[in-house]
């Protein structure tokens, strides 16, 4: 499985993480992860938030299965709407 793989499916199962939690996690260099990541953002399949911290974009699909990283904001059956 490819380092972006890898990526994809820890961020799908645990969340936003930063470089040194998914290296850790991957058990793989903090430098391989930085660059994947900047990889994965290139193709606009992760997104950076804050310092060296990563997300999936909405709608982002890791193991096949589609991800809402973020609730939606619209609530149904507000009049302000």
């Amino acid at each position: 499985m490819t380092t972006e793989r890898r990526i994809l499916r820890h961020l799908t199962e645990r969340g936003p993480l930063d470089v040194v939690e998914l290296a850790t996690a991957l058990e793989t260099h903090p430098t391989t992860v930085e660059l994947a990541c900047e990889r994965l953002r290139d193709r606009e399949r992760v997104r950076l938030v804050g310092s060296s911290r990563y997300r999936l974009v909405d709608g982002e699909r890791a193991g096949g299965v589609e991800i809402d990283s973020e609730p939606d904001d619209d609530i149904e059956g507000d009049p302000e709407r």
